[in-house]
């Protein structure tokens, strides 16, 4: 009989360990020098038993701390499930966020889940099954559109639950829960168009490539003043633009080309870029709203206190929480993968406030 090559039975003795739940989900795995004084071997042999579990996604190792059971590697029934959502926000400081998170809340609150909050940077490839094996699912929302493309990549691959909001992420098929951006670009326009406003501009203080859901507003936008017939004025959709100047000097150097284009309203990427766009323009002596009229986006606490009270589109934050943690549920629930994700749109309203002249 041909004898068991010594990585393979440190291979098979922890394999067997997973399967049985000794070692669960999480649990840390002995060092390559742990296993070698304990098996006598040399350090290449243990090694190579590690590789070859890795390779199997049954375990997977964070730099400087070691190796670790996956959450696939539990193979044995009855494991151990996981009550945590991960909600991933950019700007957890933001008011305006507390929104999704009171909806997520409300959604879970007769669950035995548990809401985690955590910046961006928790979303990092060396974290990747720490994750996976800590959560039982994950909100997020990303920063841009390309944001940690590889890590969600394989997050996809695994086919961990997972949903994401506000945007959606260029070539991997997550399920979404968003805002109607595009119809909430055309509904700033015809708006504006409605107040007799014929030269309407739009501006964004970031690449639109970077995020889908200002592209779909933009978009909204051209679409209203094509139907219109008249023309669109977006000087500032330039690549590398935002490399070369500051904020308030992109935002002053936009001023000057609506001076100079005699151009009356704007509708602004979102209701901070708004509220600079504002405070800049009573600085070049604009008198709002009657020389400049202005549309934001968001309807964040700040949009009611400026002078004018700013005139914006607003996302129903708390629904579009409520909507992903119930869609995140299901898919957490599902004993078979949907080969296509959920795609859910919410409607947007707009606020009128005193941000707009009507033209006579």
């Amino acid at each position: 009989m041909e004898s068991v090559p010594l990585y393979k039975k440190i291979e098979d003795d922890l394999k067997n360990k997973i399967t049985t739940g000794e070692l669960a989900p999480g649990d840390q795995i002995p060092t390559e020098l742990e296993l070698s004084v304990l098996y006598n071997v040399s350090r290449i042999t243990s090694k190579r038993a590690l590789s070859d579990l890795e390779n199997e996604h049954l375990i997977y190792r964070i730099q400087g701390k070691g190796s670790f059971v996956s959450k696939s590697g539990k193979l044995a029934s009855g494991e151990q499930k996981s009550n945590d959502i991960l909600f991933i926000l950019p700007f957890p400081d933001n008011l305006g966020f507390g929104d999704y998170t009171k909806g997520i809340i409300n959604c879970l609150k007769h669950t035995d889940y548990k809401l985690s909050i955590q910046p961006s940077a928790f979303i990092n490839h060396d974290n990747l099954q720490s994750i996976i094996c800590q959560y039982a699912g994950l909100i997020l929302y990303p920063e841009t559109s390309s944001s940690n493309l590889d890590t969600l990549f394989s997050i996809h691959l695994d086919e961990f639950p997972t949903v994401i909001i506000d945007k959606k992420l260029s070539g991997i098929d997550f399920n979404n829960v968003s805002a109607d951006n595009f119809s909430g670009g055309y509904t700033a326009a015809e708006y504006l168009i409605k107040n007799n406003h014929t030269k309407i501009a739009f501006i964004a203080t970031h690449e639109i490539t970077h995020s889908t859901s200002v592209r779909d507003r933009y978009l909204g936008y051209l679409k209203a003043v094509h139907n219109y017939g008249l023309d669109f004025y977006s000087k500032n959709i330039y690549p590398d633009v935002f490399d070369k100047t500051t904020l308030e000097d992109y935002i002053t150097d936009f001023l000057k080309y609506v001076s100079k284009n005699h151009i009356t309203s704007v509708i602004a990427e979102n209701d901070l870029c708004a509220i600079h766009l504002m405070k800049l323009a009573k600085n070049m002596g604009f008198d709002l709203p009657k020389d400049l009229s202005i549309v934001g986006f968001d309807n964040i606490q700040a949009s009611a206190f400026v002078e004018p009270a700013l005139t914006t589109i607003s996302q129903d934050f708390e629904k579009m929480g409520f909507l992903a943690a119930e869609l995140l549920l299901k898919d957490i629930e599902s004993t078979s993968r949907s080969e296509k994700p959920s795609v859910i749109s919410v409607d947007i309203n707009l606020i009128e406030r005193e941000s707009v002249y009507k033209i006579n």
